[in-house]
């Protein structure tokens, strides 16, 4: 607890920072091993307080001298080569009598921990209803991650965080400390009665999400960062568990084992190994044998020891993004940190998976369309889907491919094309969309244009100004970018369309 601070007639802690305003600190919203967020009374600020064996560091503990030396670590990170416009919450004013700094609140947003757990809790349909007996674990496990936003809510926030994350490294900067505690996201407020309200959140809302980076406390040059181990247990890296540093690879692992925990429900290396250890009095602790990368990786292709069932790991992976899991993770991975994929890597291989997953209309379940096209692995419904594929040349007969793009259609309702699958990820503008379209009654409408291009359809030359609409099942597109002279051409066709 903090002693010895200011309290008002309700008991609530009041702090003071170096412009002597008083902070009241208000119900706590986080706490790591390293901190804790409080919200203030400024409903746009809140505290970080440090905390060392899980107490904070305050007066008369600790002198006001050395309160003010820990916080000038904080005070330095505003002169950091951060790019402009990148989500990262940064000291605002440090506390003179606690080891701490105010910080922008992150309004109407919660940690990824915190919101794949709990929004979809209560979610139900017609098909979960009918598949899983009341109160079944499993049953209960699917809700959850479906109506939490499913893989696609998933795979949109990691994918804002790999941006995130390689804007940093491209200017030198280690994060440290990546974890589901130190990563917000949007929350949704709206209360829904039906899974049927919850429909659009499930299948569309995450395009709206926005994330941030909230603890940059540990933030630093790799050079700076590779003499000091900040990490959160279950989410280090062997090598900083291990006292040698945090640098760019171990930022990459982190992400990783977050983004495999939350896309498949299952740890990276909590498998049958790691669930029988401890049962014979001479075992380590499965922790920390996990923490020290002990154990293997849960889809090794050369050790099966520890082998784990989420059936979400098939139906969600495609062999891209489960390759990438392995180079990470396996036992070369660990060991020869600079063999890991980059985190420039991960954003374009998550924006690939995000790109071609689709949701059931039926179950609303998700599923790899690479894997199973166009029929739901879950309850075998066949949906209706656009498939688009990109090319890059001059000439659409010597063209190189730069992307694809799979979604379910479901009647009147828009769907945004990415930049992307044309021209690849760009960091500083992840969400840039090409175009619109919707499918209704054999009728396929294009929309809203990306202005710095010009879009004509091949088979009759004609150009796209504003709106187009065609019933026929294919259509080539070309797109001219207008600046650069840059020339991509679309295969867009729609596949299994009921009229």
């Amino acid at each position: 607890m903090i002693m010895n601070h200011e309290n008002n007639d309700n008991n609530k802690i009041i702090l003071h920072d170096i412009t002597e305003h008083e902070h009241l600190l208000e119900k706590e919203i986080s706490r790591g091993g390293q901190k804790a967020i409080f919200q203030t009374d400024d409903n746009t600020n809140a505290a970080n307080l440090v905390l060392e064996n899980d107490d904070f560091l305050t007066l008369p503990e600790y002198s006001k001298q050395e309160i003010d030396r820990r916080n000038r670590q904080f005070r330095r990170l505003i002169l950091l080569p951060i790019p402009s416009r990148t989500n990262i919450t940064l000291p605002l004013v440090t506390f003179t009598d606690a080891v701490g700094y105010t910080m922008k609140l992150m309004e109407d947003m919660d940690s990824f921990e915190n919101i794949f757990i709990q929004e979809g809790k209560n979610y139900t349909n017609p098909w979960f209803q009918q598949t899983f007996p009341e109160d079944d674990p499993m049953g209960k496990s699917f809700a959850g991650y479906v109506g939490s936003g499913g893989a696609r809510k998933r795979l949109h926030a990691f994918y804002l965080c790999s941006c995130i994350l390689a804007r940093l490294h491209a200017n030198g900067l280690v994060y440290c400390d990546f974890s589901d505690k130190n990563v917000f996201l949007t929350k949704n407020n709206a209360e829904f009665n039906d899974y049927s309200e919850r429909d659009n959140y499930i299948f569309t809302d995450y395009e709206n999400d926005n994330v941030w980076l909230i603890d940059a406390d540990n933030l630093n040059y790799q050079s700076v960062a590779i003499k000091n181990g900040y990490y959160t247990p279950n989410y280090g890296a062997p090598e900083v568990v291990a006292s040698q540093g945090c640098t760019f690879y171990s930022d990459c692992y982190a992400f990783a084992v977050s983004l495999f925990w939350n896309l498949t429900l299952n740890h990276p290396f909590k498998g049958e190994a790691y669930d029988n250890c401890g049962f014979d009095d001479f075992d380590e602790d499965a922790d920390e044998l996990l923490n020290n990368g002990k154990f293997s990786f849960v889809c090794d292709e050369e050790d099966d020891s520890n082998k784990a069932g989420s059936p979400f790991i098939d139906m969600l992976l495609n062999d891209k993004i489960m390759n990438t899991f392995r180079r990470t993770f396996s036992a070369r991975g660990k060991k020869e940190i600079r063999t890991r994929p980059s985190v420039m890597e991960w954003s374009q291989v998550i924006a690939d998976s995000l790109d071609t997953t689709i949701t059931c209309t039926d179950c609303r379940m998700p599923f790899c369309e690479s894997k199973f096209g166009a029929e739901c692995p879950w309850c075998e419904h066949e949906n209706s889907l656009v498939i688009i594929e990109s090319y890059v040349s001059e000439n659409m007969e010597t063209c190189t491919h730069t992307g694809s793009f799979r979604r379910e259609i479901r009647q009147e309702i828009p769907i945004n094309i990415p930049l992307r699958i044309m021209t690849g990820v760009r960091h500083s503008s992840p969400d840039d969309v090409a175009f619109r379209m919707s499918v209704q009654n054999g009728i396929t409408t294009f929309f809203s244009f990306n202005p710095d291009y010009s879009f004509s359809v091949i088979s009759t030359g004609k150009l796209i100004a504003g709106k187009y609409e065609t019933n026929k099942k294919s259509v080539d597109i070309h797109c001219r970018n207008i600046q650069r002279e840059e020339h991509y051409y679309l295969r867009i066709g729609i596949k299994n369309e009921i009229e």
